[in-house]
């Protein structure tokens, strides 16, 4: 992916967060593994504190333009802030992980980036494979359910 068209992706779905509570925007950009489609999404938040993170907002979007194609998989996650440094939260991980392209789940490629501002305004791309932020996610077997 060109990181480039990824910043203008990310920087103009922040605009789109809601998040007066908070004061910490935060936007998300997933790509589909089976289309190779883009989907941004931003926090919403609620007043009681039950709102949506960036990466669900993304997922969701996903969701809603494949959803009839099959299993849903990305292969890319890359999340901003313009306040600071940030990786998904924990939550966020276990949600990425039901769908997160099982292929690659093991490989050594950065599945999941970072984009930050240094104090010079340069921005930052930080790399990380799923399994970094997240080792061991919770699975459920469907196969053992009767």
């Amino acid at each position: 992916m060109n990181l480039d068209i990824a910043q203008r992706m990310l920087e103009e779905g922040i605009k789109n967060a809601y998040c007066p509570y908070s004061n910490f925007p935060v936007s998300c950009l997933i790509r589909s593994a089976k289309t190779e489609n883009y989907y941004v999404g931003a926090n919403v938040e609620t007043s009681h504190y039950k709102g949506l993170h960036a990466e669900e907002v993304a997922i969701s979007r996903m969701a809603m333009n494949e959803g009839t194609l099959g299993k849903l998989e990305w292969d890319l996650v890359i999340v901003y802030s313009p306040l600071e440094r940030i990786t998904p939260c924990g939550n966020c991980l276990q949600v990425l992980s039901e769908f997160v392209i099982t292929t690659q789940i093991t490989e050594p490629e950065p599945l999941v980036m970072s984009m930050y501002l240094i104090p010079d305004k340069t921005t930052v791309f930080e790399s990380f494979t799923f399994l970094e932020l997240l080792p061991n996610p919770f699975t459920f077997d469907r196969n053992k359910v009767k």
